[in-house]
């Protein structure tokens, strides 16, 4: 029994890309007669062919997946601090700003931490 949601043999038509009467609509709108002219046409002499990678027979979306997860696996969690201004470096206790660097800063006085803890 099959039904309108049943999506099993769907990712094949979604990810292979146009069918061919897609891809010869496609080429006489640009005006060409195949994806070689076109490719010929808008490909650059000077990169053609300079990062031709070996072909494989690929593999099943279920073995793809299956990879990717053992990938996946060999991450190792650690803390985020996106969005939190960590910039790896040490700041000062807020009991030292409150009491030593913000008078300074509320007076106007230009005298170095080292020289106000001295006296």
């Amino acid at each position: 029994m099959t039904s309108k949601l049943d999506t099993r043999n769907e990712f094949a038509a979604r990810h292979i890309g146009p069918r061919e009467r897609d891809r010869q609509a496609m080429l006489g709108l640009l005006g060409y007669a195949s994806l070689d002219a076109l490719s010929d046409a808008v490909v650059p002499d000077s990169i053609k062919g300079s990062s031709v990678l070996p072909m494989t027979d690929g593999v099943g979306e279920a073995e793809a997946l299956a990879e990717l997860r053992a990938i996946a696996l060999l991450n190792k969690p650690a803390r985020s601090f996106i969005g939190q201004g960590y910039y790896g470096c040490h700041t000062p206790a807020p009991s030292v700003i409150g009491s030593t660097l913000l008078p300074l800063m509320l007076s106007g006085t230009t005298a170095s931490l080292s020289a106000s803890s001295e006296a």
